[in-house]
């Protein structure tokens, strides 16, 4: 038989142990046998002899074999083991090396002790050195029942043969192991101690109280029994309610249980106002309190009565000095001018007020009705002024005093008679004055209210802000050249790279504001009416013709050269200049003569490119913050003067109705103008 068959015979004897653990063990113990340097000499040797011998040699193994598996199977398998059948990590770890024989006398390492040697009995067979690890060390090592030392432990000279090994610490699981020492060679086993476990029974009077095991919440109650705890030392605490707690220490080993019987005093009672009482302590408690309070609360609704008391006579006669002094501050006044209406604003305060305190008093009631009568007339003197806005803040006001009125109803209707009026208004109907020295064409502006300014823009453009003008007369299109020279023959538009700005028809630029204004002057003396600039409000109310928009095409930016003459791209290349260009082109790379673009709402030519235009006002970044809501002609005083409109060679960030510049009134430049308003 060969040794290969031989084997497989042993593997199916090993497989019939009872346990896998077993089977596992078995099966590494035939991997050292085989592996160990006797057996490797007895199968070289027996190589060389007959058949037969090795029969002989064969049935010797098989019954040394079977002498170990009657040892094996009388060894205890060790707890842990038994815990763990099942598991796949291995935490015995064996390893064999082949050492020189062992001297006559060495030394032998038991823990920290130390011995000499002693000469081996007769009846030994040889010795081999056998080494014992553990995590954690500190583990008492018992060989054949005897306590030898602790780990890491040496034995330099143990006798051959089959030991029993035991290995254990407090709090792990001990390890349990038949070991064979071979002669001549180094036996070690290292083992990684597991934490131990057992068991604690609780009990508690009263039943269904809380655990905590080392300051960590338990999900049971009691009683119960606690598995798998780990050994060790630990503290159990048991709560039973807010007032009933209980804690002890404990020293639990590897398998043990521990059985506890505690008494939790004070579970009967709650937590009362920081206190642990019983129910009937917290009873007597609560009705004392509850007595106490009613006395109070008696005491306190007395206080507050006569308070109350004290308090309504004492605020009677505070309303009553609070009335006469308003009705004693009532004041008259006549007309029904802007002053008056402040005095009735004032007025109808105090009879609100009055009507609050007291809402039957008769003088407030009859006050009011006549401040509504006055409201009416004011509404009719601002409707001559086209203020519609006013108009109906007034007739509001009047309605909310006295709404039946009569002359309420006529007010308005005359109010959208004008407002009608107003929206038939165009270009084409627009009266035009032609004034007869210079042929200069004047339109008719209505009376009327726009918004001024930007909160989209430049801080000098901000607040936007509502402002109206009484009629005036504007001048349809800037001052041309022609009609400049009349004033002042020898003047010189000049030109720019190479394109002129003198023609009769283009506007007159190279005057200076104080030129401008002479102008106006010498008309005034050489012609019927008055001239003059326009303030800067007149302009934008203008140029804005009722429009509510930012230009004069609003958010649509297609066709934008047919409102007005300015930079284009191709003169933008031809000029070399950098800053943007409009995407269209108008046809003139300077100014062009007046009235070739789209005229606005007002019949009003080039307000928005072609000239910028001098304005009579001071200029002020912060006068829109305190303007006037009328007629507004800017700062009494100021170092520049404001120019308004868009020019020839302005791009998108310089074009709006709000749009401000300011020069000193004596510079003079190619792309600023001007046109003149004549007083009515």
């Amino acid at each position: 038989m060969s040794w290969q068959k031989f084997r497989e015979l042993l593997g199916k004897l090993g497989s019939y142990l009872p346990q896998p653990a077993e089977q596992l063990k078995f099966k590494t113990w035939l991997q050292n046998v085989e592996q160990s340097p006797l057996f490797q000499s007895i199968k070289l040797k027996t190589a060389r002899y007959s058949a037969k011998l090795w029969v002989q040699v064969t049935a010797g193994i098989v019954g040394f074999i079977i002498s170990g598996l009657l040892v094996w199977s009388f060894t205890e398998v060790p707890d842990s083991e038994k815990k763990h059948r099942n598991s796949s990590t291995v935490v015995r770890r064996v390893s064999v090396v082949k050492q020189k024989p062992v001297a006559k006398k060495t030394n032998i390492k038991t823990g920290s002790s130390q011995t000499t040697a002693k000469q081996k009995p007769a009846n030994i067979l040889g010795y081999g050195e056998f080494k014992v690890e553990s995590i954690p060390s500190g583990a008492s090592v018992i060989i054949d029942g005897k306590l030898v030392g602790i780990t890491p432990y040496l034995e330099e000279q143990m006798a051959a043969g089959l030991h029993r090994l035991f290995v254990e610490k407090r709090y792990y699981t001990p390890e349990k192991e038949a070991v064979r020492v071979e002669k001549g060679v180094v036996t070690k086993r290292s083992y990684v101690l597991k934490s131990g476990s057992g068991k604690i029974s609780v009990l508690s009077t009263p039943a269904g109280a809380s655990i905590s095991i080392d300051d960590q919440p338990r999900k049971e109650k009691t009683p119960a029994i606690l598995n798998q705890l780990k050994a060790g030392k630990h503290k159990i605490s048991l709560a039973y309610g807010p007032c009933a707690k209980i804690s002890t220490d404990f020293d639990l080993s590897h398998g043990q249980t521990i059985q506890l019987d505690l008494i939790l005093e004070g579970a009967d009672t709650s937590k009362y106002e920081g206190e642990c009482l019983s129910q009937v302590e917290i009873f007597e408690r609560e009705e004392k309190k509850r007595l106490i309070a009613e006395e109070l609360k008696k005491i306190e609704d007395e206080r507050l009565r006569q308070e109350a008391v004290a308090r309504k006579i004492e605020e009677e006669q505070i309303k009553q000095l609070k009335i006469k002094e308003l009705l004693d501050g009532i004041q008259e006044g006549q007309g029904a001018g802007e002053m008056n209406s402040q005095l009735w604003l004032n007025n109808l305060s105090r009879y609100q007020e009055v009507l609050t305190l007291d809402p039957g008093n008769v003088q407030a009631r009859a006050g009011m009705a006549k401040i509504a009568e006055k409201y009416v007339l004011l509404a009719e003197v601002v409707l001559r002024k086209s203020d519609w806005t006013k108009v109906e803040e007034f007739l509001s006001m009047a309605s909310e005093l006295s709404p039946e009125l009569e002359s309420i109803k006529s007010v308005k209707s005359r109010l959208a008679e004008a407002r009608k009026l107003e929206q038939s208004r165009s270009p084409e109907s627009a009266p035009v004055w032609v004034e007869p020295k210079t042929g200069m064409e004047f339109v008719w502006i209505y009376p009327g209210c726009n918004f001024m300014g930007s909160d989209l823009s430049n801080s000098d453009q901000k607040p936007r802000h509502e402002v109206c003008h009484e009629g005036f007369w504007l001048g349809k299109y800037e001052v041309t050249n022609r009609q400049y020279r009349m004033f002042k023959s020898k003047h010189d538009s000049k030109s720019w790279s190479g394109y002129t700005l003198n023609g009769e028809q283009q506007p007159v630029v190279y005057v200076s504001w104080q030129d401008a204004n002479n102008f106006a002057k010498w008309l005034s003396k050489n012609s019927s009416g008055s001239y003059r600039l326009p303030t800067e409000a007149e302009w934008e109310y203008g140029a804005r013709a009722g429009s509510k928009n930012e230009t004069p095409w609003g958010e649509s930016e297609t066709n934008i050269c047919q409102y007005g003459n300015f930079l284009t791209p191709e003169a933008k290349t031809e000029f070399g200049w950098s800053w943007q260009a409009f995407n269209c082109e108008d046809r003139f790379k300077v100014t062009a003569p007046v009235g070739r673009f789209r005229g606005n709402k007002f019949g009003l030519f080039d307000m928005l490119g072609n000239a910028c235009e001098w304005v009579a006002d001071w200029y002020d970044e912060n006068y829109y913050q305190n303007s006037p809501r009328n007629r507004p002609n800017g700062p009494l005083k100021g170092f520049f003067k404001g120019s308004r409109g868009g020019c020839w060679n302005s791009g998108p960030e310089n074009i709006s109705f709000a749009h401000r510049r300011n020069y000193l009134p004596s510079y003079s430049i190619d792309y600023t103008g001007f046109r003149l308003v004549r007083e009515p």
